[in-house]
C-alpha cells in the first residue's frame, strides 16, 4: 500500500473476514487434531500423501504447510513405505500436517494387505 493512498473497504472487509475465518479454523485444531504413528504408503509429488494409522483405523490423505510429506521423507532419505509420527490438523476441507515428523516409535512396515 503506498503511503498516503486509501484502502478500499472491500479489501478491508476480505481481510477481515480472512482474519475470522483462519480464527475459527485454528481454534478447532485441540479438538479435531489428529496425533499418532502413520504408515505413509504413497505420495502425489508436489501434493499429498497416503497415511494410515498403525492400528488400521484412520486413513487419510494428508498436505504439507510449508513443506509437502514427499518432501520431507525424500530429503531425509526415507523410502516407501514407512512409518512416522505425526499431528494432522484440519484446515479449510484439508488435512495438514503441523511440520514436525519424526521416525514411528516402532520400526514395523504395514501389512502387505495395506499397500
Amino acid at each position: 500500500i503506498e503511503q498516503g493512498k486509501l484502502v478500499p473497504p472491500e479489501a478491508l472487509e476480505l481481510a477481515e473476514h480472512l482474519r475470522e475465518m483462519v480464527k475459527t479454523e485454528v481454534a478447532a485444531w485441540k479438538r479435531d487434531r489428529i496425533t499418532g504413528d502413520f504408515y505413509v504408503l504413497r505420495t502425489v509429488p508436489g501434493r499429498g500423501a497416503v497415511l494410515i494409522s498403525k492400528d488400521f483405523h484412520t486413513v487419510a490423505y494428508g498436505l504439507g504447510m510449508a513443506q509437502s510429506i514427499e518432501e520431507v521423507l525424500h530429503n531425509s532419505g526415507k523410502a516407501l513405505p514407512t512409518a512416522v509420527r505425526l499431528t494432522l490438523l484440519p484446515y479449510r476441507g484439508r488435512l495438514v500436517y503441523d511440520g514436525l515428523m519424526t521416525p514411528a516409535k516402532s520400526k514395523t512396515q504395514p501389512p502387505s494387505e495395506a499397500l
